[in-house]
């Protein structure tokens, strides 16, 4: 899709959405802003957002910009019919759920019915939209939900150039739909993370920055402030030294783009310690690069 601009930059020439909200802008940003560190990853705050929205007892929920849709993944677990709209098309190649559509909420109409969800949501996204677009925005807003929740920034740091439309709550009261609420984004994020609840003992091994709740988190990096910072049980232990854990102790293993690094001998050992480890009939789930596919004439 060949998206209007949010925000034109104004040095580098971007033009289109899809070109402002790239891979480097969702991991680390660069010089017109975006995620700092390690970019966008399933943040702990999105369990505050998901459990704001689900006080509000929907009976289904549009996301505006949903990008990776780790907030429709939760609202899908929980049986509540959902859609994200999200302009990126990285979030979209990058998505945790089908239920992230790539579209441009600046053009009009949405792959939406008229009435077709109950309550719309959106974190941090209205301050992207310029101001010229706003109208059509607040207009569909209206046609496609009877009610929203619209976490919008009001201040700005300075570090996020794409960031457009920068005003008090007063402003975007007047410019809601009847029914949708605009609150401060960092009141939308705010609040203790409801953490779910974990029986038995999982292993996430290499995971860096990408986390699981309630699971023990390995890798050789120091992310242990990372880590408690947002509620995660993090190990930093380097597993070409072995598990440290008894035999048939843990209920599951996952391994995600690690296997690859390590020489042969030593990628047969980390599997033979996953296997020593894993109670009986315990599950290990490892993902590594398809070499067939990447030297395919398809891909080169």
């Amino acid at each position: 899709m060949e998206a209007a601009s949010p925000c034109a930059h104004k040095e580098d020439g971007v033009t289109t959405a899809a070109q402002l909200f790239d891979q480097e802008y969702f991991n680390g940003g660069r010089r017109i802003g975006g995620y700092h560190g390690s970019g966008y990853a399933d943040f702990a705050c999105h369990w505050t957002t998901f459990r704001k929205i689900m006080d509000l007892r929907p009976a289904s929920v549009l996301e505006l910009g949903s990008a990776r849709g780790y907030v429709l993944h939760r609202l899908e677990a929980a049986r509540i019919p959902c859609r994200g709209l999200e302009v990126s098309h990285h979030c979209y190649l990058t998505r945790a759920t089908d239920a992230v559509v790539e579209w441009d909420i600046t053009q009009a109409p949405w792959p939406v019915a008229d009435g077709e969800f109950d309550l719309a949501i959106s974190t941090a996204v209205l301050e992207h939209i310029p101001e010229a677009a706003l109208p059509v925005v607040m207009s569909e807003l209206a046609r496609t939900c009877k009610r929203g929740l619209h976490g919008v920034d009001i201040t700005d740091d300075g570090h996020d150039e794409t960031h457009c439309t920068i005003h008090p709550l007063p402003y975007w009261i007047e410019r809601m739909p009847p029914g949708h609420i605009p609150i401060d984004k960092e009141d939308m994020e705010r609040g203790p993370v409801p953490l779910p609840a974990a029986t038995g003992l999982h292993l996430n091994i290499g995971s860096f920055t990408t986390m699981f709740h309630g699971w023990v988190n390995i890798d050789q990096h120091d992310l242990g402030a990372w880590a408690a910072a947002s509620g995660y049980r993090y190990v930093r232990h380097d597993v070409t030294r072995g598990l440290w854990l008894d035999a048939a102790t843990v209920d599951n293993v996952v391994s995600s783009h690690t296997l690859e690094h390590f020489p042969y001998d030593q990628g047969a050992a980390l599997l033979a310690e996953c296997h020593r480890v894993l109670k009986p009939g315990g599950t290990c789930r490892i993902i590594v690069p398809d070499a067939e596919l990447l030297t395919s004439e398809a891909i080169l």
